[in-house]
């Protein structure tokens, strides 16, 4: 149940009214207070410039609807219930949960601090991060920099987790490993939270890099695939150990904005070339459709 909330939650604000129904997941939601009751809806085109829009509308106010988005006349569709999700909700009952603390937004529908709570021997920030199909996640990234926490984790509104949001002291975690949705409400499991936490520190073990098919010296000088080398030098170093790092997440095609980020590199930097200019290094590394990857098989020798 939960995910199909969230499902709704992510479309929020910047989706339309949500069509309603007589579910249980529905009711339950309304009982819980995680959605407004529904109202009477309509959806209609544009006449002009073909914007389908969905809102709540009265009978008497049907016929002098006009197109939000350029004022032109519309063509009006079978009326219906919609509800919208009360955006504060969910961080409210997640704070209350894990601390009993209120949330602090700190990117506007977006990313809010939830609790600071200690989990053992650790001092840990825990954040909600609405992830929306369309974000790019560098304000939140700049924000929780910014918020200073030696220890942050992330609970996320989708299942699949940027690679761009994890990193050194910090662990982005599905928010549907640790809650749940009953009948009474929110229900927040601290014993599968504390668990998570548990590993967010690294081992001092030299770590075990499974599923590589490259080999990468530990210091970033060398990287051989298929029995070649390339050497690498300073920065260079740090943007393919960020693309291994990456991997090793389960990233192994992380965003080119996270690695460049990570290694040091301005974001104004658009192709390999401005990494390292030699002819070999794209032998190597694929950097293409936004993403960087080392590859699996070299490209010739010119």
């Amino acid at each position: 149940m939960l995910q199909k909330y969230l499902d709704r939650f992510n479309n929020e604000p910047y989706g339309p009214l949500l069509p309603a129904n007589n579910s249980r997941f529905f009711k339950t939601l309304v009982s819980i207070g995680a959605l407004f009751p529904a109202k009477r809806a309509v959806r209609s085109q544009c006449k002009v410039c073909a914007a389908e829009l969905l809102r709540h509308a009265w009978t008497y106010d049907d016929q002098s609807l006009i197109c939000l988005k350029c004022g032109g006349k519309v063509e009006l569709w079978q009326p219906l219930a919609a509800a919208r999700v009360r955006e504060d909700w969910l961080p409210t009952q997640l704070s209350a949960q894990l601390a009993d603390a209120e949330p602090v937004c700190l990117v506007p529908n977006r990313l809010w601090r939830l609790a600071a709570v200690s989990m053992g021997q650790k001092n840990v920030s825990v954040y909600l991060f609405r992830y929306i199909w369309t974000d790019e996640v560098d304000q939140t990234i700049a924000a929780l920099d910014a918020d200073a926490a030696e220890r942050q984790v992330l609970l996320t509104t989708k299942r699949i987790v940027p690679a761009e949001l994890s990193g050194k002291g910090r662990m982005a975690i599905p928010l549907v490993k640790v809650a749940r949705i009953e009948r009474e409400g929110l229900v927040t499991s601290v014993e599968q939270l504390e668990s998570a936490i548990a590993s967010l520190d690294p081992s001092p073990e030299k770590p075990i890099h499974a599923g590589r098919w490259f080999e990468l010296s530990d210091d970033g000088s060398v990287l051989r695939v298929q029995g070649e080398e390339l050497s690498l030098q300073r920065k260079q170093r740090a943007f393919v150990l960020a693309i291994a790092e990456a991997h090793d997440a389960g990233q192994p095609r992380p965003r080119q904005s996270w690695v460049l980020r990570r290694a040091g590199y301005s974001n104004k930097n658009t192709s390999l070339s401005q990494i390292c200019s030699r002819k070999e290094f794209p032998r190597f590394i694929d950097w293409k459709n936004g993403e960087v990857a080392i590859r699996r098989q070299l490209l010739p020798s010119e």
